[in-house]
């Protein structure tokens, strides 16, 4: 039940903080035995929308924000990581 109730506070947080102007990725950390690479994203990417993120707002956070996220503090242009018009870059 304690589990229960901290998701609720932590995906009202999130939910608010990207409705202020917040930028909200997700990622996947599969360095538990019992995992396996990329199906922590996809349920990173449920729990959004569970959180109240619209569709579009978890495919934004799992591109365009991981990518700003991991170039701008290079400060380089985005390399990779993103939908753009001319397809996946």
């Amino acid at each position: 039940m304690a589990w229960k109730n901290f998701y609720k506070v932590r995906m009202s947080f999130l939910n608010d903080y990207k409705n202020a102007g917040g930028r909200v990725t997700i990622s996947d950390d599969a360095a538990f035995i019992y995992n396996l690479y990329g199906f922590g994203y996809v349920e990173e990417m449920e729990l959004l929308q569970e959180a109240g993120f619209h569709p579009l707002e978890v495919i934004r956070g799992a591109t365009l924000h991981a990518a700003q996220a991991i170039f701008e503090p290079k400060g380089k242009p985005i390399e990779f990581g993103i939908i753009g018009r001319h397809g996946y870059h």
